[in-house]
Formats: C-alpha cells, sequence, structure tokens
C-alpha cells in the first residue's frame, strides 16, 4: 500500500513540475517578444504617408501601411452614421 502513495506522489510532483515549467517558459517567451518588439511609427513614414493620401488625409499608419481616408467620408465627422 506505501508503495502506491509512493508512487502517486512521485507522478503528481512530476506533473505539477511539468506544468510549472511550461507555464514559466511560456511567460518567460511573452515577456521576451514585449521587450524586443519595437511598436514606433518613425517620422519619414509618416511623411510618406501624408504625401501618399493628398488631401484626403490618413485614416492609419502603422510601420507596415499605410491606409488614408475614403472620398467620401472624408467630410463628414467620424462620429456620424452613413444614410
Amino acid at each position: 500500500m506505501e508503495d502506491y502513495q509512493k508512487e502517486d506522489r512521485l507522478l503528481v510532483t512530476s506533473v505539477a513540475g511539468a506544468i510549472s515549467k511550461s507555464i514559466l517558459y511560456i511567460g518567460l517567451c511573452i515577456m521576451g517578444s514585449v521587450l524586443f518588439s519595437k511598436c514606433t511609427v518613425d517620422s519619414e513614414t509618416i511623411s510618406q504617408c501624408e504625401d501618399s493620401c493628398g488631401s484626403t488625409g490618413i485614416r492609419e499608419v502603422t510601420s507596415w501601411s499605410c491606409s488614408c481616408n475614403d472620398l467620401k467620408s472624408s467630410n463628414e465627422p467620424i462620429w456620424v452614421l452613413p444614410n
């Protein structure tokens, strides 16, 4: 009977150790990706987007893309629902 209890304890501790290590590694990966990622857009990218969009205006600028406003919605306030 005592052997089964020792085996059960060993199993529980090894499973708990594996779960703790996986949570630790996932947390370290998330922290590393947050620390080493850059979420900045430089002024050159913004000026290029302004030149490309012209009078319609900029809707969104990211490090990878530039979105201009639509021609029909550029004169309307952004909180007005379309007809």
